[in-house]
């Protein structure tokens, strides 16, 4: 995978493992959308002129994008096969996918009765923004992992092996190797951090529970007395609340998710996306049309 166009081609079919690109097949119940891209860049990925099916497409692009493009979406898929699924149960665990913190969006969130964070730098990517995500993570999140790539893995060690983050790695074989644990730090928690992750509902849920009540103000000044009274709660506890209300959103269809029909490769995108039943059924009728 060495020449420009076959790294274009690449990066071009890469987007094919996006929530645009799939819920745009899913909508049409179709592959028509994405015929010319694959027509155009196949040879990337085999040598055969022969049709090849959506399925056999997807799977033969994973394989490649891991040992030539091992870009962020390996990594997440790799982390909920291999770490997730190995060690929790989705019925009972919640996993946020690109998630607003401060001024970051930090790449997985794991809750189930703990919560960790996973920041991840593949090899595509620079440490240049990494120390303020990290500041921005601790106000919310007691245990944070740094998910990096061979060519991180020693800097990384080096700059946070004194600290609570904790340290894995990505290997070339897609094998998450554990440096470091990460260790409990909840001196950071900022209740204005915690409380604008909340949605609406969320918040006022926290306040009828907590007080009783959801204060009686106008709409425009009700964000800011909801966040005055719940500031009245313990900080840690806040953190607790906050997070019990997040793990409401779990996945809806966790047994279609992990069905044998839907392949290992496309299970974080089906999960970032939530499929439902319908989309489900399209999916693998389209895995095994041709291209």
């Amino acid at each position: 995978m060495g020449s420009i166009p076959e790294k274009q081609g690449l990066r071009s079919l890469s987007a094919l493992y996006s929530n645009a690109t799939l819920r745009g097949i899913l909508s049409e119940g179709s592959l028509c959308s994405i015929k010319a891209r694959v027509s155009k860049h196949k040879g990337v990925l085999t040598d055969s002129e022969d049709a090849i099916s959506f399925g056999f497409l997807m799977s033969a692009l994973y394989n490649t994008m891991s040992t030539s493009y091992c870009n962020e979406y390996v990594y997440k898929n790799s982390i909920l096969n291999k770490l997730i699924l190995k060690h929790y149960r989705l019925h009972t665990t919640t996993l946020l996918n690109e998630f607003k913190i401060g001024k970051s969006i930090a790449d997985l969130i794991l809750i189930n009765g703990e919560v960790k964070l996973f920041e991840l730098k593949t090899e595509l990517d620079t440490l240049l923004r990494l120390e303020a995500q990290l500041e921005d993570y601790r106000k919310v999140v007691e245990k944070v992992y740094i998910v990096v790539s061979y060519k991180h893995i020693d800097s990384i060690k080096n700059r946070y092996k004194d600290t609570s983050f904790g340290i894995i790695e990505l290997t070339k074989e897609l094998e998450l190797g554990i440096h470091k644990e990460a260790e409990t730090d909840k001196s950071g928690f900022d209740h204005t951090v915690l409380f604008k992750l909340l949605r609406k509902k969320e918040y006022e849920s926290i306040i009828e529970e907590a007080f009783g009540t959801v204060p009686q103000v106008p709409n425009t000044g009700r964000f800011a007395a909801c966040l005055e009274l719940l500031k009245d709660i313990e900080t840690t506890e806040f953190q607790r609340l906050v997070f019990k209300e997040l793990k409401k959103r779990k996945v809806s269809e966790p047994d279609l998710l992990l069905s044998s029909n839907t392949p290992e490769e496309l299970r974080f995108l089906c999960h970032s996306m939530d499929l439902k039943p319908s989309q489900y059924r399209v999916l693998f009728n389209l895995l095994s049309q041709t291209l």
